[in-house]
């Protein structure tokens, strides 16, 4: 169990680490916000890709394309 002296210690440099960050405050929100769209993204990326390339009118304009290009290319 910790003694009196090393929780006081610690409630001090925790103190310290939020008196520092007072004024990132906005940066540090605005930054974890966007980690969050980026994990979100992550994660549902291959569930949304899975979704429109089954549909055939969503893959067939671009699939069409490429077979075209693909065809001009080797000839």
């Amino acid at each position: 169990m910790k003694s009196d002296a090393n929780r006081l210690q610690t409630r001090e440099a925790v103190s310290l680490l939020i008196d520092a960050a007072r004024p990132d405050r906005r940066h540090l929100w605005r930054g974890g916000f966007w980690l969050m769209i980026a994990a979100l993204l992550e994660a549902g990326a291959p569930l949304l890709g899975s979704r429109l390339a089954m549909r055939p009118s969503f893959c067939a304009p671009a699939c069409d394309t490429r077979i075209r290009l693909l065809r001009f290319w080797k000839s």
